[in-house]
């Protein structure tokens, strides 16, 4: 096959994954780690993400907490979260407490307009993608090296996989949705 449905595929795995990753950092109304596991910390003279110098966990139903490995490193990540997160966690000892409010309904309607915009821009790379593959079966198609049986046979297939792609997509929204409504 001219087209290498693997490498296609590899491609199109990339995108969902990224989609995924971004629906992940968006603010829900759980608690989720990956909220701060990326946030920027000013400490040893650098910036570090939150995740690489302490550890983050999950108290149900609306708490993050993060152990700081080492206790002079507390205050730096508790100012990094309230510069970040605008929130107002408590401290005991070396392990930060945030409490994570509900939404408003303004906030979630702000949220899920952003996950759309994501999931559209998930979409057009998509169709981007299918694109560009169906512009190289036309190439071969017309140079003789594959029969017009063998372009619309590599298309369909190319089609089929996209709307699994698609429906990914869509059900990574749905997802989001609704974990915003809860």
């Amino acid at each position: 096959m001219l087209i290498d449905l693997k490498e296609l595929t590899k491609s199109l795995d990339i995108t969902i994954e990224s989609l995924s990753s971004e629906f992940s950092s968006l603010r829900s109304n759980r608690p989720n780690a990956k909220m701060v596991e990326d946030i920027l910390v000013d400490v040893y003279g650098s910036k570090i993400p939150v995740k690489q110098i302490a550890s983050i966990s999950i108290t149900p139903p609306k708490e993050i907490n993060i152990s700081a490995w080492d206790i002079n490193n507390t205050k730096s990540i508790l100012n990094a979260i309230i510069e970040n997160l605008k929130l107002n966690p408590r401290v005991d000892g070396s392990t930060i407490h945030v409490e994570i409010q509900s939404l408003t309904d303004e906030r979630k309607n702000e949220i899920i307009k952003i996950a759309g915009k994501l999931a559209e821009e998930a979409r057009i790379k998509i169709r981007s993608l299918r694109d560009s593959a169906n512009k190289k079966i036309e190439s071969e198609a017309k140079e003789g090296s594959i029969s017009e049986d063998e372009k619309f046979s590599h298309k369909e297939k190319i089609q089929k996989i996209i709307d699994q792609i698609n429906n990914k997509v869509e059900t990574l929204l749905k997802n989001k949705i609704e974990d915003l409504k809860i």
